[in-house]
């Protein structure tokens, strides 16, 4: 899954794989419905801990990885995140730098430091993908256990962090997992990827990594993040569903590992430095731009904000395909033109279409209130109904009577 054009979304493609390998069996994309953002997820919030050092304020980091992203960075209204079930319960350790640095430099050659995973396995926090099958419950080995995320980031020593080959490594096997285990629901996957995905961002932050290599990463992050937003939009998380998909969670890490790209590229280019993947950035960029076309759940978006991010945009990348037809289904968003808007979608990627659904449900409802405008009681008929709005008959007829817009299921009727 490169993210390049390849035309409209067809129902051969699944759940697939952000590193470009083969999809799993998985359902067809599903670009009709107009439940991705009628659902709000809800993590569970928390009281912020207090410190360690009673009547001392914390220090951040100063310079680990600030590229990459904070360390400890769900905060929201002066209250701290605990979403469902993904904060470790691992005890409160100190950053321990060498001298003269602001870093540290991890020796974990493998997945999870076995430390942690003796850990917990006492507290029995051994997860479905960490056991062997058939296994105990709280049986894991070094081939199985990967490392989970935690905001607690004090006394950090080098073996609780993982080395660039081992992060590699660590993505390259969660990924494989979507090719596995076909009996496990995706949701399930997605929230053990999500945490384990985060943990290897916060090993990158905190060895300063930001070069090609954290860009790669990095990539794959977003587009599992976009893929997983789209195939979970019908199933967020709500009162009578608590563990459903908490998009608004989901989409604050992948604006936030997009900002983290976008610096990483800006400091690559200040430096003069080329890249391996001079589409890669173009794609982050046009996702970004998508992702601000306007507010999403939870999501608030304000217009100025992607005027910002065009002004510091270097012109290489704003006149890349990709972003301009980001800006193209910009405009005819807010032009309320549903032609130009599916077509602009016809034309996308996979995963720029994916990120495009968000929106499908304002734009019909707008062009089904102009048409109710301008036919009054005058009937309509269906089938051009579900034309102008890109959708099934069904849908368009469900469309039509929450709009109090009359149809016709047959000509002359």
């Amino acid at each position: 899954m490169d993210g390049t054009p390849h035309g409209n979304p067809g129902p051969s493609r699944g759940v697939g794989r952000p590193d470009g390998r083969p999809d799993a069996a998985g359902g067809p994309p599903r670009f009709t419905g107009n439940a991705g953002d009628a659902r709000k997820g809800r993590g569970r919030r928390g009281k912020a801990k207090p410190p360690s050092n009673p009547g001392q304020v914390p220090k951040p980091l100063e310079n680990a990885g600030a590229a990459v992203g904070d360390v400890g960075d769900d905060e929201e209204d002066g209250e701290v995140y605990e979403e469902d079930g993904f904060t470790a319960d691992l005890p409160e350790v100190a950053v321990v730098h060498p001298p003269g640095t602001t870093h540290i430099t991890g020796t974990c050659v493998l997945m999870c430091p076995p430390s942690e995973r003796d850990f917990r396995s006492r507290k029995n926090d051994i997860e479905l993908f960490e056991r062997p099958v058939g296994g105990e419950r709280n049986a894991s080995d070094e081939t199985l256990a990967v490392k989970k995320y935690t905001r607690i980031v004090d006394n950090v020593t080098p073996d609780m962090v993982r080395t660039k080959p081992a992060l590699a490594m660590t993505a390259s096997y969660l990924y494989g997992l979507l090719d596995q285990r076909a009996e496990v629901h995706f949701m399930i996957k997605s929230k053990f990827l999500w945490d384990r995905l985060r943990s290897v961002r916060q090993d990158l932050s905190l060895q300063a990594i930001t070069d090609g290599f954290a860009e790669g990463l990095l990539e794959q992050m977003v587009r599992f993040a976009v893929l997983s937003e789209h195939e979970l939009c019908e199933e967020a998380a709500t009162v009578n569903n608590p563990d459903g998909h908490n998009s608004h969670l989901n989409v604050e890490q992948l604006a936030k590992t997009l900002t983290s790209l976008r610096h990483m590229y800006d400091d690559r280019a200040a430096r003069g430095i080329g890249t391996e993947r001079p589409h890669a950035e173009a794609e982050m960029f046009s996702f970004q731009l998508l992702l601000r076309i306007d507010s999403h759940g939870r999501y608030n978006v304000n217009r100025s904000e992607m005027l910002n991010d065009l002004r510091s945009a270097r012109p290489a990348v704003l006149l890349s395909h990709s972003v301009q037809l980001a800006l193209a289904a910009n405009r005819a968003y807010h032009a309320n033109n549903i032609f130009e808007f599916f077509r602009v979608v016809q034309q996308s990627s996979f995963l720029q279409a994916c990120v495009l659904h968000k929106y499908f449900a304002k734009i019909r409802g707008r062009a089904l209130e102009m048409i109710n405008a301008t036919y009054g009681k005058q009937a309509m008929p269906l089938v051009e109904v579900a034309r102008l709005l890109h959708c099934s008959a069904e849908e368009a007829e469900a469309l039509a009577a929450h709009h109090g817009l009359t149809v016709q299921k047959r000509h002359g009727r």
